[in-house]
């Protein structure tokens, strides 16, 4: 078989079945039966294929993040650590997820980064509760003649500082 002469084709039909999210599939022009697979194995192999998935968009975002744009590298960054952590956590949903030791084991040079990431999701991106990483403090600038004076700013501070007017 020619796996370049096979089609998919996304489909759905929620009229017979409302879980139908399936795929029309031919070769050659004709229809092939399509059989979706609940096992283990196969729930498996979907939730590695999300864990793939997610790593690839990791590098598509590494990718766009040298944009000149503040706003956009914030939201890449996030995206980066969000979709990392992902790959790393409970997997309910997906019933599997990476294991710290199997990815990196002990005295690996990337384990402390790998660790850091992890953090920073936890502590800064999910739930911002680390008060070493979201800093900030409120200021009042005043020029030197006394009608004039400058808007109060907050400073932000994760790896780096920025200034946003208020």
């Amino acid at each position: 078989m020619d796996a370049r002469k096979v089609v998919i084709e996304p489909s759905i039909d929620q009229s017979k079945d409302p879980k139908d999210y399936g795929a029309k599939v031919s070769y050659e022009g004709m229809e092939c039966e399509v059989r979706k697979l609940e096992n283990p194995l196969a729930r498996r192999y979907n939730a590695l294929q999300h864990i793939v998935g997610d790593l690839q968009d990791i590098l598509g975002f590494i990718e766009k993040y040298n944009s000149s744009e503040v706003l956009i590298r914030s939201a890449i960054f996030q995206a980066i650590i969000i979709s990392y952590g992902r790959c790393f956590g409970s997997g309910d949903a997906r019933g599997i997820s990476l294991r710290e030791q199997d990815v990196f084991p002990e005295g690996s040079p990337l384990l402390q980064t790998h660790r850091d990431l992890i953090r920073i999701r936890h502590k800064v991106v999910a739930h911002a509760d680390d008060p070493d990483v979201t800093c900030g403090e409120i200021s009042i600038v005043f020029a030197a003649t006394w009608h004039a004076w400058i808007e109060p700013c907050a400073s932000r501070c994760y790896s780096q500082h920025r200034l946003l007017h208020t």
